[in-house]
């Protein structure tokens, strides 16, 4: 029976994992959208002051460049994360269930022995 009692508390840290990992998973969504607006943002973005327009247009048109592709790249990144993140989970639910076949088994050799 102390197998099914480690079995049971190893349920509990995967349960525990999991909740992070989704915690996690929130986390990086609420980012994305973020990033995801912002993306938005400095796709439209132009320039009003006197400073950058005329013959320093072609310098901040570059900056704008700079900033698209630093924030594309960060939410590709995060896309990354997700999927890792998710990946994570999964196996989280597949180490709980396997600890809960492992507490079946115990039980049932349990049963079969009294007989």
């Amino acid at each position: 029976m102390s197998e099914v009692n480690y079995y049971k508390q190893q349920i509990g840290v995967c349960k525990s994992n999991k909740r992070a990992l989704e915690n996690l998973m929130n986390y990086v969504n609420n980012q994305a959208g973020f990033f995801e607006e912002n993306h938005r943002n400095i796709k439209s973005m132009k320039s009003t002051d006197a400073n950058y327009l005329g013959k320093n247009a072609d310098k901040t048109a570059e900056y704008i460049e700079d900033l698209q592709y630093a924030n594309e790249k960060y939410l590709n990144e995060l896309d990354e994360m997700k999927a890792e993140i998710t990946r994570l989970i999964n196996a989280q639910n597949q180490s709980m269930f396997g600890y809960e076949s492992l507490i079946q088994a115990e039980e049932n050799k349990e049963l079969y022995n009294r007989s």
